[in-house]
């Protein structure tokens, strides 16, 4: 598997499908395909968690202001539990249920989506109607995947979450208020917590950007498609880890970009489907970069359909331009032609 010299074939792939010749139908029809895709990918939208600051200079005991209002924070909590404990918990029932109900509309549609870009940059087509149809079954497979992944994740970090608050609460009681004590007492949650992240960003790098385009290319399941992976990776794992590497430095840059972009437009640029359009190069280029890395290790693993070439073939005209000059009538008359050549 090669890892940079994919990336002057992707620039090629999106020259002819975006610029050879521009239309803006096709940006368009690519803008939809990933605005569907970011719907699971996130649009590489990020956050940041902060610890709380509560105060400086509060003393284990909660003697300062900030310890006064931990505490209190804790005993309202205490009490309305011990009063709406039950209501609580149904609500939050109710609540999950919806969350899991829409987050799986959302997540169908981003994986659909997903697969139809995949086919777009692939077979060089972005007819809606066509990648929509040959996109069904394979999109079908890994939303079913993604979905017990999801579940899988809730049901790990969900349990984590409830124990580092239940933590937090019994510190506060014990008088503990201090954000460092606080912070050092709930170091094991974060962690594991974290390191239950990573995995399941690794796995949904490794879907999105291998499996995948192997279960739509080889018409394969989602189990098949890992195992094909599987077999794909062995002795390449260097080139993959370089491979994913290389995706993160072009992906802070692209960032930057994103972000100038935005601003230019008064944020114009920033409305759904729109953004998406406006940034169909590099979503295409990076798509098709994957595509080319996967086709990098042989030719079992072809996943682009090649585009002809709008000059292939093409010779100087003949004189007289087209259509070439008629040949002269033949020579009905008695003895030599008046003309040589008939």
């Amino acid at each position: 598997m090669q890892v940079t010299e994919p990336l002057s074939d992707a620039w090629r792939r999106t020259r002819q499908l975006l610029f050879r010749p521009f239309n803006l139908g096709t940006w368009f029809s690519f803008g939809v395909m990933f605005f569907l895709q970011d719907l699971v990918e996130g649009g590489g939208s990020g956050g940041s968690v902060r610890l709380p600051n509560f105060g400086g200079g509060g003393r284990t005991g909660g003697t300062g202001p900030a310890g006064v209002g931990l505490k209190d924070f804790v005993d309202h909590y205490h009490s309305f539990m011990a009063d709406k404990g039950p209501t609580v918990v149904g609500v939050a029932v109710v609540v999950l249920l919806f969350a899991f109900l829409l987050g799986s509309v959302f997540m169908w549609l981003g994986t659909r989506g997903q697969v139809m870009s995949i086919v777009a940059v692939a077979r060089g087509d972005a007819r809606l109607g066509e990648t929509w149809g040959e996109s069904k079954d394979s999109a079908w497979s890994l939303f079913k995947f993604r979905l017990v992944l999801s579940v899988l994740g809730f049901t790990l970090t969900g349990p984590l979450l409830l124990l580092a608050f239940s933590r937090f609460v019994d510190l506060v009681d014990e008088g503990v208020t201090d954000p460092g004590p606080i912070f050092l007492g709930l170091i094991p949650f974060v962690v594991v917590i974290g390191l239950v992240g990573i995995a399941f960003s690794l796995v949904g790098a490794v879907l999105r950007n291998f499996v995948a385009p192997m279960m739509w290319r080889f018409d394969l399941n989602a189990r098949e498609g890992w195992a094909r992976f599987f077999e794909f990776a062995r002795g390449r794992w260097v080139a993959i880890v370089l491979f994913f590497g290389l995706r993160v430095v072009m992906g802070i840059g692209v960032g930057l970009g994103a972000a100038i972009l935005v601003t230019c437009t008064c944020c114009i640029g920033a409305l759904p489907v729109l953004q998406q359009t406006l940034m169909a190069p590099w979503y295409v280029f990076e798509r098709a970069y994957g595509l080319y890395a996967i086709e990098s290790a042989g030719s079992e693993w072809t996943m682009v359909d090649e585009l002809p070439d709008p000059h292939a073939g093409w010779m100087p005209p003949p004189p007289g331009g087209y259509p070439p000059p008629a040949p002269p009538p033949p020579y009905e008359g008695q003895g030599s032609p008046p003309w040589p050549g008939t």
